[in-house]
């Protein structure tokens, strides 16, 4: 497979033209998704700086409560509610309509209406999001709880160790040896979390590339695309760091140039990832729409 210099290279090629319009893609699936939790934030906002004022001029015990105050709070936990839902009815659906308009982008044949494809196959998107879901869930409790037992058991352990308390002759230096060893396997567990979440990665993709099956069938056929490639893609997430922290720098604006990027790279890297099975004949689970597929490997490398 190309590396991840290579795989950027390409997204940004297919990108050049084409960033308004996959700039503008994300924005409208970010205020659809988030729009409603925007407006929860703003609501709370003059009830906050009113409560605020009040503790200050009144001190935390005695300020008087707020009858506006509790009206917007209402509205809010609506407003946020109202956001829940639609994260959970509609989140696959642009999860795909995204992966299908960058996947397109590579192919050199987007419109923003592609963002919309998940309502074509709303069942296949809804019950996919529901199954990754609950996949992610039982692995985040097969990792987490591990490491809660772990880290009481430490705790317990460096209590009780003089030794360990001693380190380097300094008060502190037992309090020091655990933060970074938890910091370490933290980023252990983190890590391998998210490889083992990889293997969803190429779901939405599929959905647009193959013929209506059963949603396990897309997740199935995902992880045998990954195989092989688990600590290739690691490498390609890890690869926009310094982009990501540039970002936070600039207070998210760089964003808005960011997620089309890392999403073009992603569909480059499926893209390939789906030639290299076509090739191995490891498209099992699935059966392939030649009408969406017929995109050929050295076209794709073509710039």
């Amino acid at each position: 497979m190309k590396s991840s210099s290579e795989l950027r290279f390409i997204a940004r090629e297919r990108l050049r033209g084409n960033w308004g319009t996959a700039i503008v893609s994300c924005l409208i699936v970010y205020l659809i998704l988030n729009g409603t939790s925007i407006l929860y934030s703003l609501i709370q906002l003059p009830t906050s700086l009113e409560s605020l004022t009040e503790a200050m001029r009144y001190g935390y015990d005695e300020a008087p409560s707020s009858y506006y105050g509790s009206i917007t709070s209402f509205i809010s936990y609506m407003l946020m509610l109202f956001s829940a839902l639609v994260n959970f009815i509609f989140g696959g659906v642009f999860t795909h309509g995204l992966a299908s308009f960058f996947l397109n982008i590579i192919r050199k044949k987007a419109s923003i209406a592609n963002i919309f494809d998940g309502f074509k196959k709303f069942s296949e998107c809804f019950l996919s999001a529901l199954l990754i879901g609950i996949f992610t869930l039982l692995w985040f409790f097969l990792f987490f709880i591990p490491l809660a037992i772990i880290l009481i058991i430490f705790s317990i352990a460096l209590s009780n160790s003089p030794s360990i308390s001693n380190f380097g002759n300094n008060a502190y230096g037992g309090i020091i040896l655990f933060v970074i060893l938890m910091l370490l396997l933290d980023i252990i567990i983190i890590i391998c979390f998210a490889l083992v979440l990889f293997r969803y990665a190429f779901v939405y993709y599929l959905i647009k590339d193959c013929k209506k099956t059963n949603p396990l069938n897309y997740i199935r056929q995902s992880k045998i695309m990954m195989r092989g490639k688990y600590f290739k893609f690691l490498l390609l997430n890890l690869s926009f760091i310094g982009w990501y922290i540039l970002c936070f720098l600039l207070c998210g604006i760089g964003f808005l140039f960011l997620t089309p990027y890392v999403n073009a790279t992603v569909a480059a890297f499926y893209e390939e990832a789906l030639e290299l099975s076509k090739l191995e004949n490891k498209i099992i689970y699935v059966t392939l729409d030649n009408e969406n597929t017929n995109f050929q490997l050295n076209n794709f490398y073509e710039i």
